[in-house]
Formats: structure tokens, C-alpha cells, sequence
């Protein structure tokens, strides 16, 4: 099913703080990519995901909004083959996508990311 629901998104102060504290991290031009794998059984789904793009970076709200929803378009598109190999390894994933250049993208060059970001993480499980 090609969803985005409130328990994929990750929230909330102390797992964001776990995150960035305890997780690992990688850079993926255009994205810096923070993940930690965790096999909490509490967590409702083994995917959850934080998507940033600093004010510092891009300054006007309207283009950030539009930034995070193209980002999360790609991501509902393509997240079927991470959760797959998740729950076929029995492991639970947290990450957040931060964005990183000063300029605009467009939605179909951050998708061929997302992609390729997905890929790379279904593969290191």
C-alpha cells in the first residue's frame, strides 16, 4: 500500500534524540542520512522516518514545505522493498533524511535519490 501514516513518521524528542546520539550517519548528496536500527518489538512499524530541511539553508517556508513534500512522495513511492527486507531480517529502522544544498531541487531529481538512498539501506541490512 502506497501510504505515508502518522506511526512511519518518526517524533517525538527522546527517539529524535536517540537518533542523532546513538545513530549512524552518512552522506548521500543531496541528503545527510542519520539511521539507527533498533529491534524494540514496541514500535508499531519497522520503518519510521524524519524528514528536515533547515531554515538555515533554504529560508523561505514555502519552498522547505515544498522540499519535504516531495521527499515524502518519493519515499510512500519506494519504501515497499525497504520494508520488505525489514521484516524478512526481523529489524526495525529509524532515519531521517536531512537536506542539505542551498538551492532548490526538483521533485524528480530528489526521487532518483530517495531511491537510491533506499536501495543503499536495504542493502547494508
Amino acid at each position: 500500500m502506497q501510504t505515508f501514516k502518522k506511526t512511519e513518521k518518526l517524533c517525538g524528542k527522546i527517539d529524535t534524540e536517540n537518533l542523532f546520539s546513538n545513530g549512524d550517519s552518512f552522506f548521500l548528496p543531496p541528503f545527510r542520512i542519520a539511521l539507527i536500527k533498533d529491534d524494540n518489538l514496541f514500535k508499531e512499524e519497522p520503518l519510521r522516518l524524519l524528514v528536515i530541511v533547515p531554515k538555515k539553508k533554504i529560508s523561505l517556508a514555502v519552498n522547505r514545505n515544498k522540499i519535504k513534500r516531495c521527499i515524502r512522495e518519493a519515499f510512500r513511492k519506494n519504501k515497499k522493498i525497504l520494508i520488505s527486507n525489514l521484516k524478512l531480517k526481523n529489524k526495525k529502522l529509524d532515519f531521517a533524511l536531512i537536506y542539505q544544498p542551498k538551492n532548490l531541487s526538483s521533485c524528480n531529481t530528489i526521487e532518483i535519490k530517495v531511491k537510491e538512498i533506499i536501495s543503499r539501506l536495504s542493502d547494508s541490512l
